[in-house]
């Protein structure tokens, strides 16, 4: 058990109008890119980490995450209900930091409800509040019911 690290890099589409249409684009470049039985490099770092100085493991993921425009983490969280401190837990968020990529995002799943963390460097992206009001209309796009026909 433990972090799996899958680095996968591919174009946006950006063509579709349609929702179903836009994720289907999506999950079509993501297969033609993705391996799952892909080296797991993270456990070859963890296993040379503790020989190295700590600036210079910094120094190099900050590089590494920095040549990229936009990164996901997807983190699989409980279905039942968790207590802390005996009070039930209403929502579970995840929050990284932006990590040199323009866009970091943290999604949790939490009781079947996912959620949904986006840190936004306003050094890459200029106009954040155009970009944050196309987020929510695309997550708000991909949360709808679809509808019957």
């Amino acid at each position: 058990m433990g972090n799996h690290w899958f680095i996968i890099r591919f174009d946006v589409p950006s063509g579709p109008s349609d929702c179903a249409d836009r994720i289907a684009a999506s999950r079509a470049a993501i297969n033609a890119v993705y391996n799952r039985n892909a080296l797991d490099w993270m456990q070859g770092i963890a296993r040379v980490a503790p020989f190295l100085p700590p600036s210079l493991l910094q120094y190099l993921f900050r590089l590494f995450t920095s040549s990229h425009d936009f990164i996901i983490s997807n983190i699989p969280g409980p279905r039942a209900t968790i207590r802390l401190a005996g009070v039930e837990v209403d929502h579970v968020y995840g929050i990284a930091p932006t990590l040199g990529a323009g866009v970091t995002v943290t999604t949790v799943s939490y009781r079947d409800t996912c959620h949904v963390m986006i840190n936004i460097d306003p050094v890459m992206v200029h106009d954040v509040g155009l970009f944050k009001d196309c987020l929510r209309a695309g997550l708000v796009d991909v949360a709808r019911p679809a509808e019957k026909e």
